[in-house]
């Protein structure tokens, strides 16, 4: 969807103009479900599992850059209007799962993951 909204916007949309392309708010622990749930049984079996409370998050990020990076976002959707976007493209924004799937499929098939174990039989 991105890819296909810069070739819009470049060739159709308004000069100036910007679109977000957000196909909707989506938890990290739904994505290493999913990855999970897909790719464990094909031996992909270090997608993590736990998660960390988000009061001690915010305690570590007193003194961690990466979780001070983050502490601030936790527990909150944001909403965003992909209307425009979605017009200019003429169809719906793809789904997070499906458009995570398909990211997830081009990084095994191109090489930059591999199984940690034998696929299961």
């Amino acid at each position: 969807d991105v890819a296909a909204i810069h070739v819009a916007a470049l060739t159709r949309g308004e000069s100036g103009g910007r679109y977000i392309v957000d196909g909707g708010p989506v938890w990290m622990t739904s994505v290493a479900s999913w990855l999970r749930d897909e790719y464990a049984p094909k031996g992909f079996t270090k997608v993590p599992s736990l998660v960390a409370p988000s009061f001690v998050v915010k305690i570590i990020a007193l003194c961690d850059s990466n979780a001070a990076s983050v502490a601030g976002r936790l527990d909150c959707e944001k909403f965003h209007d992909s209307s425009p976007a979605e017009a200019l493209l003429g169809r719906p924004l793809r789904r997070p799962r499906e458009a995570i799937m398909d990211a997830a499929e081009a990084c095994v098939q191109g090489g930059l993951v591999t199984p940690t174990t034998q696929a299961r039989q």
